[in-house]
């Protein structure tokens, strides 16, 4: 379980991250999308759980965006 600090400078858009988790080699074994719905406050905290295929010894933040790809539903937000 990692938390993830998102700071938005505009909440009224959702926005999503995508974190990754590497084991001991600094591979990636694990990787999640966590989105923010809409609203709340500038800064956001979840707890997020990303699911691996071997032991991560670490996790890291690949990236975030409020440009949602096709496949992710933007109107929810990510509950563990």
């Amino acid at each position: 379980m990692m938390n993830l600090d998102v700071t938005r400078d505009d909440t009224s858009k959702p926005a999503y991250c995508i974190v990754t988790a590497m084991n001991f080699d600094k591979a990636e074994v694990g990787r999640r999308e966590a989105v923010v719905a809409a609203g709340g406050n500038e800064n956001t905290r979840l707890q997020i759980k990303v699911p691996t295929r071997e032991q991560a010894v670490a996790t890291d933040l690949y990236g975030c965006s409020s440009v949602f790809p096709s496949y992710l539903d933007d109107s929810t937000t990510t509950e563990d």
